[in-house]
């Protein structure tokens, strides 16, 4: 199996703070199982756990898009859309992007 799905929640580890350890325990997965992904194909189920946990899709971690869509009703097509066109940009762009975001909607951004 590719390790694209480890590589993933190993990403996902990093970014949300937490270890795949802590995940698995969370999930009520044996220890070191998911370090065994690479190279024994996880149920559907453990992945979908998993892309729950992280709210993200299990597309995502099977390495089909690059997009890490919540899983619930707050996205929209628009924020996806996004994310896509996101994908396309040179950081200049997204930069200029940004700009127009922060300027025409500075109360969203206040906190950031």
């Amino acid at each position: 199996m590719d390790s694209n799905i480890y590589t993933r929640i190993s990403a996902l580890c990093q970014q949300n703070g937490t270890t795949i350890n802590d995940i698995e325990k969370i999930l009520g997965f044996s220890e070191s199982s998911i370090n065994k992904w690479p190279k024994n194909k996880p149920s559907a189920e453990k992945v979908k756990a998993v892309a729950d946990y992280f709210h993200v899709s299990m597309d995502y971690l099977y390495g089909r898009t690059n997009i890490q869509p919540v899983i619930d009703d707050v996205m929209s097509g628009d924020f996806i859309t996004l994310q896509r066109a996101r994908q396309n940009m040179s950081q200049e762009d997204w930069g200029r992007a940004m700009s127009i975001f922060r300027a025409g909607f500075a109360d969203a951004f206040k906190d950031q």
